[in-house]
Parts: structure tokens; sequence; C-alpha cells
């Protein structure tokens, strides 16, 4: 079976690389593209990925996806990270109030075992006081009021 590439699927690839040179675009966009054209890599892309690869082994990148250009910036991260604890609490104490822990303000009652402060002890990154504004959706609204 012989593979057929077409001047299309080169052009394609050229015009992807053109961007790339130009800033137009990230290492990553390209080589997404230029493999989705069908068309092979150039010499050109080979060696913009072969030198991202030596620059993270060499720790000129903490992050291999610098490079490509797709890394998340701090503020991202912290975003993503907020929202997962804000899942996981929301979950959690949603699983302690169906197994009958009562939902209990633990500033209010803070001798008195409650969802809150059952998801407290398990996901050990949260307080109980946390988890409640989290709960109650107070947590955003601080953040909101901070502004």
């Amino acid at each position: 079976m012989t593979l057929v590439i077409t001047d299309d699927q080169i052009a394609d690839r050229d015009a992807w690389e053109q961007k790339l040179k130009l800033g137009k675009c990230t290492l990553q966009e390209a080589l997404l593209m230029v493999l989705h054209s069908g068309a092979p890599d150039s010499a050109y892309l080979v060696e913009c990925t072969e030198l991202a690869f030596i620059g993270y082994l060499n720790g000129t990148y903490k992050d291999l996806a610098i490079p490509f250009g797709c890394a998340e910036s701090q503020r991202e991260k912290n975003r993503l990270l907020h929202e997962t604890t804000r899942s996981d609490v929301k979950f959690h104490v949603k699983s302690f109030r169906r197994q009958g822990y009562p939902m209990l303000n633990p500033d209010s009652y803070p001798d008195k075992v409650s969802a809150f402060t059952k998801t407290a002890d398990l996901l050990q990154n949260v307080s109980a006081s946390y988890a409640f504004d989290i709960h109650y959706d107070r947590d955003i609204k601080k953040r909101k009021s901070h502004r």
C-alpha cells in the first residue's frame, strides 16, 4: 500500500509552519494541525519539537507545556485547584449528610461532629469552617467582596 501525500496537504503544512515562524500560533497548534492534515513533519517542526524536549530535559523549562505554548498561568492553576476543592467539599458534605451527620455550623458548635467536620477530617486540606463556607457558597461571596 502506497501512502499518497497531496500538494494541498504539503501547502497546509507549510502554512502552519509559516504561522509558527511568524508567532501567530503555538508549537502545539502547529503540530496538531500538521498531524491533522496528514502531511509529514517538516525539518523545522521536528527541530522545534526536539529543542522543546531538550530545553525541558536541561532544566530550561520547568514545565514541558511552556515551549509548546500551552502552559497554564499560576492564576489558572489556582482557579482550577479551587474549583476542584469546591467540588470535593460539596460532594463529601452531601455524602456525610446522607449518612445522617447534622449540618451544624462548626463555628457555632465546635464540639459537635457534623458533615463539615467529617469532611475536613477526610480531606485534610480544608477546615470545617471553610467547608461550611464552600457548601453555602460563602467563599464565592468573600472572593467577590475582596475585588
